[in-house]
């Protein structure tokens, strides 16, 4: 079940987070199995509002369905149903991916732009092995479908706080490689052994254009890859 965490027996892992801006009176760290049905009810009861920011990562698996798509569907759908009994909670902000939108057998190129109309398909996720981006494309949908049937950074700040703010919003400032990233990292901080190519080093040609209409619409002005990663 879930247990506050004593900082002191994790320093490594807990010390970034305790020194940040009041967190010794108002951070609180808490274990919660993701898989066990109502691990994250004392976590949520009593709160205003839930961020979910984040799921597992994985791109190397032997079993997708145990190790990455479960584990990722299951966590979020507990958050979920424990939100649906602490009646304190007035807004969720499920923090997703790309990976839910731009995965599937569109035609596109250079000038193709995608919006939060657009879904990655399941199907041509599971034959391209792409199981991270199938796992969040299957969470979100389920995400979705638990709302309805309810009736339950920047962005994610502005979409708590402004009760017109509901469905999808693509917040990124542009489409980059890793590669494009590694370079620029180096950059930054030569200092650091960050490594001089990617596995995947052939000529990166952007796959589409992401819409910021919507992003822009919560007053959202984006900043550039090379500064957010300083």
């Amino acid at each position: 079940m879930e247990k506050l965490i004593n900082v002191a027996e994790h320093p490594k892992k807990t010390e970034h987070l305790m020194s940040l801006l009041e967190a010794k009176e108002r951070l609180h760290l808490i274990k919660a199995n993701l898989l066990e049905e109502g691990s994250f009810d004392f976590v949520v009861a009593g709160c205003d509002g839930i961020f979910h920011t984040a799921s597992l990562f994985y791109h190397a698996v032997k079993d997708p369905q145990a190790e990455l798509i479960d584990p990722t569907l299951k966590g979020t759908l507990n958050v979920l149903q424990s939100v649906a009994k602490a009646p304190s909670v007035k807004r969720v902000v499920l923090i997703l991916s790309i990976a839910s939108v731009a995965y599937n057998d569109t035609p596109a190129g250079p000038e193709t732009v995608t919006d939060e109309t657009w879904w990655s398909d399941p199907e041509w996720c599971k034959k391209a092995k792409k199981w991270y981006v199938l796992s969040k494309t299957v969470v979100e949908e389920v995400a979705w479908k638990f709302v309805k049937e309810k009736d339950v950074a920047l962005a994610h700040i502005l979409a708590f706080e402004n009760p017109s703010v509901n469905g999808r919003y693509l917040t990124m400032e542009r489409v980059a490689h890793y590669s494009g990233i590694v370079e620029i990292m180096r950059e930054i901080y030569p200092e650091l052994p960050i490594p001089t190519k990617c596995a995947d080093d052939k000529p990166f040609a952007t796959k589409y254009l992401v819409s910021k209409e919507r992003a822009k619409s919560l007053g959202i002005d984006f900043i550039p890859v090379d500064q957010g990663l300083k």
